[in-house]
């Protein structure tokens, strides 16, 4: 506080007499007293190192911060002590103690555990997707970078982590974690769950659509009064067998968008191709989600169900190697994604 006197002062040496005592004598009150804070300021910052305190506290980090954790405790108690002795500047000078003490337990947490956090689960996001550019959970991996990469920019003196940061980001990593774990991966071959010519589902094909969610769905376990989301994306794909000019599956397939079919193959084959793959890959979609809703009802939850469904025609699955024969059972598949997530 002195040397916010020191213009005041200097101004001073200028003037003379009682005009200058006087006028002098106001500046210096003035500018003291404008850098205390109110009572209520005071108040208001030790709320918020408060509110600083109780994170960290719920954070468990005692015993891995016990110098900061102590210091962020005293300060916190001897500023509510001075708050209540009407104290302004000591109250609001030791709750900016104890913010800055929380936060840099804030900032080392986030170092240590939640990088450390993310890490492994992008270790355990790729073992799981592996080489499959298909698979939903490769989305979630720029979430896990920036976490890192956020980490990395930390120095110890650089700075600090808001409470907001390390919620928000350690919640994202345990839906992230959440979802790796339930993660459905299920491919169904065409040949045994369509009949020939057609993308309703046959009886084979519901029967083991039933058996892969019961297996999978019935070990689900969500807590209660969350809404749980499930996403389930589909993606379909077939060989590169053409098509008969007038059959029923043609008409099918045009029915509203007979002037988009190009009239000569290739180009009129791949188009019904990309066609056959998303009628298939909607149909299973759909199975899935009523299928679903209906196991799943009686919970305490919220249930949602987001659906996606792709269809590739005659693209290549990434599981699939050459050479690629026209009449291929190895492409005729629907690649089936399910994860499940509570909030």
């Amino acid at each position: 506080m002195k040397n916010s006197f020191i213009p005041g002062i200097r101004f001073c040496q200028g003037l003379s007499g009682l005009f200058a005592l006087i006028f002098c004598l106001s500046v210096l009150v003035l500018t003291g007293c404008a850098t205390l804070p109110t009572l209520e300021q005071a108040g208001d910052r030790v709320a918020e190192a408060d509110k600083h305190f109780e994170v960290v506290k719920g954070l468990e980090v005692q015993t891995d911060y016990p110098d900061l954790f102590s210091s962020a405790k005293k300060q916190l108690e001897d500023a509510k002590k001075y708050l209540k002795k009407r104290s302004r500047k000591k109250a609001f000078n030791l709750s900016e103690s104890s913010i800055l003490s929380s936060r840099t337990i804030l900032k080392r947490y986030y170092r240590d555990t939640v990088s450390a956090l993310a890490m492994k689960v992008k270790t355990q996001l790729q073992k799981k997707v592996g080489q499959d550019p298909d698979n939903p959970l490769k989305d979630e991996i720029p979430k896990l970078d920036a976490v890192l990469a956020f980490a990395n920019a930390f120095d110890e003196e650089g700075n600090l982590v808001s409470i907001s940061k390390v919620l928000s980001d350690l919640d994202e990593i345990i839906n992230i974690s959440q979802k790796v774990s339930t993660h459905l991966t299920e491919v169904l071959h065409s040949d045994i769950t369509f009949s020939l010519g057609r993308y309703d589902l046959s009886e084979r094909g519901k029967n083991s659509l039933r058996a892969v969610l019961k297996t999978r769905i019935s070990g689900l376990v969500f807590p209660a009064n969350k809404v749980v989301r499930l996403q389930i994306r589909v993606v379909g794909f077939t060989d590169s067998l053409s098509f008969g000019r007038n059959s029923a599956l043609v008409k099918r397939l045009s029915k509203g968008i007979e002037t988009d079919v190009p009239p000569k193959n290739p180009e009129r084959r791949r188009f019904l191709n990309k066609r056959l793959s998303e009628h298939r890959a909607k149909t299973i979609a759909d199975f899935i989600s009523a299928h679903i809703s209906e196991y799943l009802q009686a919970g305490t939850y919220k249930l949602r169900i987001d659906t996606e469904i792709q269809g590739r025609g005659e693209e290549i699955p990434s599981s699939v190697k050459p050479p690629y024969p026209i009449p291929d059972s190895r492409r005729r598949i629907c690649k089936i994604y399910i994860n499940a997530s509570g909030h």
